[in-house]
């Protein structure tokens, strides 16, 4: 397989990856297809969503070493919105050392935003009482403690950080209180407590890109 996705779910980041390849690997040369590309998901219900669009699929967890016996040489990994939902850092950090290691073109990572800056980052919620909902419940890796362990590890790597997505108003579900009283839900529900709706100044970038050219 020339592309594998790491806690695939429904196959939505082969998709997009598909269709943005030119853009996120511009020098890539390569012809990429549905066919190619393995999904990995320990959701054995993902089977029929991957399969369905002529994809493979493995059932597996990405954070077992075993899952890359059976899978032959990427050319690419895609670990997308997955390393803060794992136990800890080190463990995240072995998902992406293992991406690394394995992919003999690129990786794609989509990491949520753990940035608290006021320029572009969680500060400009700050200054509102607001926060974004995975802060206080998910594994922090920063952009900067990401690049760095990437460039430890390979350090001949192109790397390029690009943001990926952005809120432009409160009313965002990815949007919570400050002291959100837990309701069970990842985004924001009003059990979490009433917050105030108005547009910010700024975007805020709740979402990078990285992209690593070996």
């Amino acid at each position: 397989m020339k592309v594998v996705d790491l806690g695939t779910r429904h196959g939505l980041a082969i998709t997009t990856f598909l269709h943005k390849v030119g853009g996120f690997f511009p020098d890539y040369e390569g012809d990429l297809s549905p066919a190619d590309c393995l999904g990995v998901d320990e959701d054995e219900l993902c089977r029929h969503d991957l399969e369905g669009q002529g994809m493979s699929f493995l059932h597996g967890d990405m954070k077992d070493s075993k899952i890359w016996e059976s899978i032959s040489d990427p050319e690419f990994v895609l670990v997308c919105n997955a390393l803060h939902h794992l136990a800890d850092k080190e463990v995240a950090k072995s998902v992406l050392m293992a991406a690394l290691d394995k992919a003999s073109y690129g990786v794609w990572l989509r990491v949520k935003s753990f940035e608290d800056d006021h320029v572009n980052g969680e500060g400009l919620l700050h200054e509102h009482g607001m926060k974004f909902c995975w802060t206080d419940s998910h594994v922090s890796y920063k952009c900067a403690e990401l690049f760095s362990d990437i460039k430890e590890h390979c350090p001949e790597a192109n790397i390029r950080i690009e943001d990926a997505k952005r809120i432009r108003h409160t009313n965002d579900k990815r949007v919570v209180p400050e002291d959100a009283i837990e309701s069970g839900s990842f985004y924001y529900d009003p059990l979490m407590g009433g917050k105030e709706h108005l547009p910010l100044p700024k975007p805020v970038i709740c979402e990078w890109d990285i992209f690593v050219e070996k």
